[in-house]
């Protein structure tokens, strides 16, 4: 099933866009008219959007999994060296770092998770925002 709203391809048994995250089938009411744009208009394909010097098209959005699954073996990485070097140091110092160093590290990855969530929230804003004025002109 096509998303009536940003017109990406869903499984049949889907309840909203894997794309967008609208309901794929409005509780009444027509399915919305997506507005034709202008062939163009934003760039579509990753290097168009990596190249895009009028920022019409955010690759952010794109790329925010591969940020994150970075984020999270770099902070399992911090928090092994931290282990390591604190059982260097002593084996007190090694047994606090191996109780304290975990938590510290779910600590940073919910902020590190809370971070990508807000950018994320931010391009929809910016997406529905757009929507919402190309309808007000047509």
């Amino acid at each position: 099933m096509f998303c009536p709203w940003c017109g990406t391809q869903n499984p049949d048994e889907a309840a909203i866009c894997q794309n967008c995250g609208r309901a794929l089938r409005p509780a009444a009411g027509p399915p919305p008219v997506v507005p034709a744009q202008p062939a163009g208009a934003i760039p579509q394909g990753f290097f168009a959007k990596l190249f895009d010097f009028s920022f019409r098209g955010f690759i952010t959005p794109t790329i925010v999994a591969v940020i994150y699954g970075i984020l999270i073996v770099l902070l399992a990485l911090a928090t092994i060296v931290s282990i390591v070097m604190a059982f260097r140091a002593g084996t007190a110092a090694g047994v606090i770092s191996l109780i304290l160093s975990p938590i510290i590290f779910l600590i940073y990855l919910i902020f590190a998770r809370m971070g990508l969530e807000i950018a994320i929230v931010l391009f929809r804003i910016a997406q529905d925002v757009g929507e919402i004025a190309r309808l007000k002109k047509g």
